[in-house]
């Protein structure tokens, strides 16, 4: 009796916000960026989440805190 091999579909999908990914490859801890910027770990986290949106202001801060262009802290076209 052969074992059919699992697809790809039976695996659960986890999607990372590209705001978090920044942060991760950033190798700045939640905490660390949030006092940057002069907010809470929380008020990072349901940014992060896409939760609430991010303000212009506060998008150029984190992209001069994690060295990336702006455009990288959002999902593109479609994605969510």
């Amino acid at each position: 009796m052969s074992r059919k091999s699992p697809t790809q579909s039976s695996f659960p999908t986890i999607t990372i916000s590209p705001l978090k990914r920044a942060r991760f490859l950033s190798g700045l801890r939640q905490r660390q960026v949030a006092a940057e910027l002069g907010h809470t770990p929380s008020w990072l986290s349901v940014r992060e989440k896409g939760i609430v949106p991010v303000s212009i202001h506060d998008a150029i801060r984190l992209s001069e805190i994690l060295r990336v262009p702006v455009t990288e802290l959002f999902p593109k076209g479609g994605d969510r």
